[in-house]
């Protein structure tokens, strides 16, 4: 679990089967005005596999333990990617104290994973990771709303699904502090493809976090070139 900055505020979380290292072309920017914590999963990239199967509940207290081990005190920013949303919104279930912000980078929905759909069966043991997602599902069925939690999500732009969009859109009404943006020239891994676009974006939750304030005017941040904001009916 490295870590770079000046700050405990920023932890990155990868997708399915997905590592840390990903994430080296945003977390030089993030680390200039925060301090960048980057964690794999039990069986993923650095970390050593766990025996058995896990819940989502349970890799929400492994991360928890890990940095509380580690001495890296909250509040954090989690910027989480793919099927990393759910764990990270079982860890707000669990610990809504410890988090100041989330930065959802083309994030998985739990409506994907329902009895029946495709990705249910693609996704019943999340590989290497040995997770449970149909548990994990399960345990967020009743998961509470945001509040005012600062809150960004992502979108790639170049995604033609429309129910992918929908679930994005329904993500950001989870806060009642929070904005959709699209990333326009990304797919499923912007932090790859528009690293700018997932950095700007993690900024904007940092300081509102740090500032205990509303997100600053998303068009201030994406002017519609890179990225561009979505109104939200609340």
């Amino acid at each position: 679990m490295p870590w770079r900055g000046s700050r405990a505020d920023c932890d990155n979380r990868g997708g399915r089967g997905n590592v840390s290292g990903d994430w080296q072309d945003v977390e030089p920017d993030v680390a200039k005005f925060a301090r960048v914590c980057s964690y794999d999963r039990a069986g993923l990239g650095a970390s050593d596999p766990r025996p058995g199967t896990a819940t989502g509940d349970d890799v929400a207290r492994e991360l928890h333990t890990a940095l509380a081990k580690l001495n890296i005190e909250p509040p954090y920013v989690i910027a989480t990617h793919s099927i990393g949303v759910l764990y990270t919104r079982l860890y707000a279930e669990q610990f809504p104290d410890d988090l100041a912000g989330m930065v959802f980078v083309d994030g998985s929905h739990v409506e994907q994973f329902a009895p029946g759909r495709e990705d249910a069966a693609t996704f019943g043991d999340e590989g290497l990771s040995h997770i449970d997602l149909t548990a994990a599902v399960a345990e967020l069925q009743n998961a509470r709303p945001l509040g005012d939690m600062p809150l960004v999500v992502l979108h790639g732009g170049t995604a033609t699904d429309a129910a992918w969009f929908g679930y994005h859109y329904k993500q950001a009404l989870l806060s009642n502090n929070s904005e959709l943006v699209i990333a326009n020239f990304s797919g499923h891994f912007i932090y790859d493809e528009q690293p700018g676009v997932v950095t700007e974006a993690i900024r904007l939750v940092v300081d509102a976090a740090r500032n205990h304030a509303p997100l600053s005017d998303c068009k201030q941040s994406f002017d519609g070139g890179e990225a561009v904001c979505v109104p939200l009916t609340r």
